[in-house]
């Protein structure tokens, strides 16, 4: 018997397993022909999902469990492949009221002739860019964090191994080039004005980290490397990558500076805004009194302390060092992701 603790799904109890791997299977065939492109319509489920398997009735509970099984996202309205204009002049923007879903893995692999409209190779705004190396990555990683990524943000543009997306004044680009010996991911973000992008980079990187972990992937992800920002303003065809790590060693040893190509100074906060914690308020240590240790984890320590009168809470990482290196900095990489996220 499976039963969901969703609100959607609470009175939906399927005895036979098997019943909902078949209804599955028929979303993610290729040999679907209603499923066109990745893009499918609400009125098309019948032809799907067929009597008397699967009745019209429950074709919305269906719907609800591909959506929790990141399978697909489903939008209000035709979703936009284009650059977004007024949808009173551009067709394929969202201006109905029919419902459309997107299961990522159909999408095309082609990248689309509209990316360059919309993401241009190089710009003069702030940027951050990242690039994680996996041993190996599941085929369904990328499909799931494009329909996290679309649950959150704006989807401009899309495609099997790639997704532009947009929130307030910042856009970004993800794309995942799977290879013969290892699967590159990269991130890059830009800001529409003048301040870095941070709330995008910090979201993307925590979805990117929830996957990893949720997938069990951690083991297969090698290494994070940073792209030099200053390398990327002046359109470096070769740009320096400095490792997360070693980018969140000298935070805490509270350094301002890392150095591209081994000379050139390069601000950390630009680097990694996300781990520098941009845009959260600090404090000074010697305006807290730590009052008593009350709680201990894999990550850190917590504290009973006080802050201008205030009881408050007081977590305290802990970075460890030890033979495996590598492996250890990517946890203190996922150590800083997961305190940036509660601040």
């Amino acid at each position: 018997i499976v039963h969901f603790n969703d609100e959607k799904l609470a009175d939906l109890v399927i005895l036979d397993p098997q019943w909902l791997t078949r209804a599955m299977a028929t979303i993610i065939s290729l040999k679907n022909t209603f499923v066109k492109d990745g893009v499918l319509k609400d009125s098309d489920w019948g032809f799907i999902w067929r009597m008397p398997e699967f009745p019209a009735f429950v074709h919305p509970k269906l719907v609800s469990l591909m959506e929790r099984f990141e399978i697909m996202f489903r939008f209000n309205g035709p979703p936009s492949t284009s650059s977004p204009t007024d949808p009173a002049t551009n067709p394929n923007t969202i201006s109905n009221t029919n419902n459309y879903c997107i299961i990522p893995a159909l999408l095309k692999s082609e990248k689309p002739r509209e990316l360059y409209g919309i993401w241009a190779p190089y710009d003069t705004k702030p940027v951050c860019a990242r690039v994680y190396i996996f041993e190996f990555c599941p085929p369904g990683f990328f499909s799931r964090l494009m329909t996290r990524l679309m649950n959150l943000t704006k989807a401009l543009l899309y495609w099997r191994n790639g997704i532009v997306v947009s929130l307030e004044d910042e856009r970004a680009f993800l794309e995942i080039s799977p290879m013969i010996t290892e699967t590159k991911l990269r991130m890059e973000v830009r800001s529409n004005s003048n301040r870095l992008p941070t709330k995008l980079t910090r979201i993307i990187s925590q979805i990117i980290d929830g996957l990893v972990q949720t997938t069990f992937t951690q083991d297969l992800l090698n290494s994070i490397y940073c792209i030099c920002s200053h390398c990327l303003l002046t359109h470096s065809n070769n740009p320096y990558t400095f490792p997360v790590s070693s980018v969140i060693k000298s935070i805490t040893e509270k350094k301002t500076f890392v150095y591209c190509q081994g000379y050139l100074p390069v601000y950390i906060h630009q680097l990694v805004p996300d781990y520098a914690m941009i845009g959260i308020q600090q404090i000074k240590y010697s305006s807290l009194k730590i009052l008593a240790e009350i709680g201990l984890g894999g990550f850190g320590k917590i504290f009973k302390a006080e802050h201008e009168g205030q009881l408050v809470a007081v977590k305290q990482l802990l970075m460890k060092s030890d033979d495996k290196a590598e492996e250890e900095d990517n946890n203190n990489a996922r150590k800083f992701n997961e305190l940036s996220a509660e601040a």
